[in-house]
Parts: structure tokens; sequence; C-alpha cells
């Protein structure tokens, strides 16, 4: 199976990658341009990994690769612009404001309400 799009806003690698390469941007212009990795956030260690070389189409990778992959990248959510109306934005999707796990490979943590 390959990863090969960020699966909350439906934006493929490849469409990244030419918007990347058309408008010579990186990680951080291209996440505040389209959204990419806003989500649930899973994708973004995909997403520069596929800046940095090209491949389109990636493995899943293992915990310490995907923690690699990040280089201790940690986003900066202030600079994310309101971009509505760019057709990379206007996805009929929003970001979620939910807490986010503190890692990709620790999964939350759910207390039931059930009696």
């Amino acid at each position: 199976m390959a990863v090969n799009r960020c699966t909350c806003l439906d934006l493929k690698f490849s469409e990244l990658k030419a918007v990347a390469e058309q408008r010579g941007i990186g990680f951080e212009e291209l996440r505040q341009l389209t959204r990419c990795g806003t989500g649930c956030g899973l994708c973004t260690a995909y997403i520069i990994v596929m800046l940095r070389t090209g491949v389109t189409d990636l493995p899943v990778m293992s915990p310490e690769e995907y923690r690699k992959a990040l280089n201790g990248y940690k986003p900066n959510r202030d600079k994310l612009a309101d971009k509505a109306g760019d057709k990379y934005h206007d996805r009929g999707h929003a970001a979620s404001s939910a807490p986010r796990p503190t890692s990709p490979t620790t999964p939350p943590t759910f207390t039931s309400t059930a009696p």
C-alpha cells in the first residue's frame, strides 16, 4: 500500500509536488497555501519526504522512519493564513481544532463515560 495523498483534504502528492515546483516553495509555504497536513497531520512526514525526493507514492513508514523524516519539525499553527477562495485551499474541508496526540506514534486515549 502506498501513501500518496493528504487524506483529510484529498490532496494528491503529485498535485502538491507540481504546486511546490511551479512556485518554488518548501513545505511550510505549501502547507500555508494548500493546508496539506493541517487535518490529522499524519501526512506531514510523507509530504516532507516527497518534497525532498520527488517520489509521490511512498511506502508506509515505521514509527522510527516517521520521526526521522520529521527531523524535529513542529508546525507553526500561528502562520496558517486563511486562504479562503484559493483554488488549492477551498476544498470544502476545515482543519480540525480537536486536540491531537503528542506524537504520530502515540494513539489518543479515550475515557469511557459508560457506567
